[in-house]
């Protein structure tokens, strides 16, 4: 879950760096900049705000789940207004204002669940407008078949190394790797977003959607069989370390 919200705001960055690209002129590197710096202070300071003034005031008082409930798309409106004034990437403001929510699901306990139906609305539209937007006519079948064990690999040694520097583990690096897999759907919104942008052409958004649904089809077939994949690396690489003392433990 840790790499999961990291990848998550790392992603939110880098979307607002496509934004400032798609209207940077002749100085995109200093478009680049300057959009990273103002999501930078406007994150910590509206979080800031929040976590330590307003959220004190407001669990006070006694307020109604559903009015709660309408608070938090108020502050998803006020959050993608105000990044779309600052020329940023509006997943930037949506993500800003539920990582606000979020702290009110323990004060307020079916708020989570009243957001996630929202959820599923909003992300069956996405894979829907996602889908209709992807086209494979005139795409390079020959960079396909080099691409997807080319993301399978760099994604699997990227995660795996990543968790084995958190946790020292081997074996919860090779599962938490294994169940990152088919996690696809921000590069197709990153991808998505530059097309729209005019940065990239439609083909790459179609041969994008290919790799992300070949990658999730044999990530099943992976997590089935996660232990006896780490069975077996466990058996011929017995004594493996990778930075540290634990190795396979």
């Amino acid at each position: 879950m840790k790499i999961s919200v990291v990848e998550d705001l790392l992603t939110v960055f880098v979307f607002t760096i496509i934004n400032s690209l798609s209207t940077a002129g002749g100085q995109p590197f200093r478009a680049a900049l300057e959009s990273l710096a103002i999501s930078l202070v406007l994150f910590i300071g509206i979080s800031y705000a929040f976590y330590v003034f307003f959220n004190k005031f407001l669990f006070r008082y006694s307020i109604r789940e559903e009015d709660v409930l309408m608070l938090a798309f108020g502050l998803l409106l006020l959050m993608v207004s105000l990044s779309g004034i600052l020329n940023l990437s509006t997943s930037f403001g949506a993500y800003l204002c539920g990582s606000i929510v979020s702290s009110w699901k323990d004060k307020w306990k079916t708020l989570d669940n009243d957001l996630r139906k929202f959820s599923y609305i909003f992300i069956a539209f996405f894979f829907l407008t996602a889908g209709l937007s992807a086209t494979l006519h005139n795409a390079n079948y020959l960079v396909l078949l080099l691409l997807i064990p080319f993301v399978l690999i760099v994604k699997f040694i990227g995660v795996y190394l990543g968790s084995f520097a958190a946790y020292r583990s081997s074996r919860i690096s090779l599962f938490t790797s294994l169940g990152m897999m088919p996690r696809g759907e921000l590069t197709l919104i990153i991808v998505s977003s530059a097309v729209t942008a005019g940065l990239l052409s439609p083909i790459y958004l179609g041969m994008t959607a290919m790799v992300v649904f070949v990658i999730a089809f044999i990530s099943y077939f992976m997590l089935r069989d996660s232990m006896r994949i780490y069975m077996y690396f466990r058996m011929k690489f017995p004594k493996l370390i990778v930075l540290g003392r634990r190795g396979f433990s």
